[in-house]
C-alpha cells in the first residue's frame, strides 16, 4: 500500500478515486469497521492516521476492531484529522449514538393516511410528477399514480424499491442498465441501515439484496453515503432519458422520507417547484 506522509504536497487531500486496501463487508454498519474503511480510504497507516488525528496507533485499533469505544470529543478528532465530508461526520455520528428505532411499515401508513397527504399526492400527479413517501429501508408507503408508472412490478418486490431495484424482474433488465440509481440507493440503504442498525427489519432486506451482484459489489468497493438527495438528474434503469429525483427526510413526519421525481425537457434541470416537467412513463 503507498502511503502519504505529512511533507508530502497532498498528504491531506481526499483521493479523487477511492483507494481501499481490502473490500467493504456487505453487513450491518459498525463504527469501527467504518473508520478503518475510511482510514484506508485516504491511504493512511495506522501510525500516519495517529499524527493526523493525534490519537495513539494502538487505540484507533482498538476502536477499528471493536475493542474501545471511543468518547465523542476523540470521535471529533478522528472525524476531523480523516477530514470527513459532512455526510460521512453524519454517518460516523449516527454509528456512534445508539441505533434509532425504525417505525413499523404500518405505523407510517397510518399517519400518511390523511386527507392532506392524500391530496398532495393527487397535485403531484396532475403536475406529471411522481411522488411516494417511503420509509428509511425504500418500503413505500404511499404513492400516486405516476410513481406507479415509474415502477412497474412494484407490488411484486414487497413495495420496496431497493428490492425492486436489485432483485426484481420487474426492475432494469440488467446491471448495465445504468448503474447511477444503484448507486443512489446503496449510497441511502448505507445510512439507514448504520442509523437503524439493530431493526431485524434491516437486516433481512440487506440479506436479500446481497443476494445480488450489483448491489454487493457497488456496497463493497465504495463508501458513498446520502440522506436527503437532489435535486439531481441521473439515468433510472433501462431509461434512456435523465430523470430528475429528489429526495427529502420530512421534519414533520419522522422516519418518512419524500420522493419526487420527473423528467425535465430542458438540459438545466430544476427543482420540483419549477416548471417544465414530463410524464415519466
Amino acid at each position: 500500500m503507498t502511503t502519504t506522509t505529512p511533507d508530502s504536497p497532498d498528504a491531506r487531500q481526499p483521493p479523487d478515486v477511492p483507494r481501499l486496501t481490502g473490500e467493504v463487508p456487505v453487513g450491518i454498519p459498525a463504527l469501527g469497521p467504518w473508520l478503518r474503511v475510511m482510514r484506508e480510504h485516504r491511504d493512511l497507516t495506522r501510525e500516519l492516521a495517529g499524527q493526523y488525528t493525534h490519537v495513539s496507533a494502538a487505540y484507533l485499533k482498538s476502536v477499528e476492531t471493536g475493542a474501545a469505544t471511543p468518547r465523542r470529543h476523540t470521535l471529533d478528532k478522528i472525524i476531523t484529522g480523516y477530514e470527513l465530508t459532512p455526510i460521512q461526520s453524519r454517518h460516523t455520528i449516527d454509528l456512534w449514538e445508539p441505533a434509532a428505532v425504525l417505525a413499523p411499515v404500518d405505523e407510517l401508513r397510518a399517519r400518511i393516511a390523511t386527507r392532506g397527504r392524500q391530496a398532495e399526492l393527487a397535485t403531484w400527479d396532475a403536475r406529471a410528477i411522481a411522488c411516494g413517501f417511503c420509509d428509511p429501508l425504500w418500503n413505500v408507503v404511499a404513492a400516486n399514480h405516476q410513481f406507479q408508472s415509474l415502477f412497474p412490478g412494484l407490488d411484486h418486490a414487497e413495495d420496496n424499491l431497493a428490492i425492486w431495484r436489485f432483485s426484481s424482474p420487474g426492475g432494469p433488465s440488467s446491471p448495465s442498465a445504468g448503474e447511477e440509481d444503484a448507486r443512489f440507493f446503496v449510497a441511502t440503504l448505507r445510512a439507514a441501515l448504520g442509523r437503524f442498525r439493530d431493526a431485524p427489519e434491516g437486516a433481512r432486506l440487506l440479506r436479500r439484496l446481497a443476494g445480488s451482484d450489483l448491489f454487493a459489489g457497488l456496497w463493497r468497493s465504495g463508501v458513498e453515503v446520502a440522506y436527503d438527495v437532489g435535486p439531481s438528474p441521473r439515468r433510472w434503469g433501462d431509461r434512456d432519458e435523465l430523470v430528475t429525483v429528489q429526495v427529502t427526510e420530512l421534519v414533520e413526519e419522522p422516519g418518512v422520507r419524500l420522493f419526487l421525481a420527473y423528467r425535465s425537457p430542458t438540459a438545466e434541470h430544476k427543482g420540483a417547484n419549477g416548471a417544465g416537467a414530463q410524464h415519466v412513463s
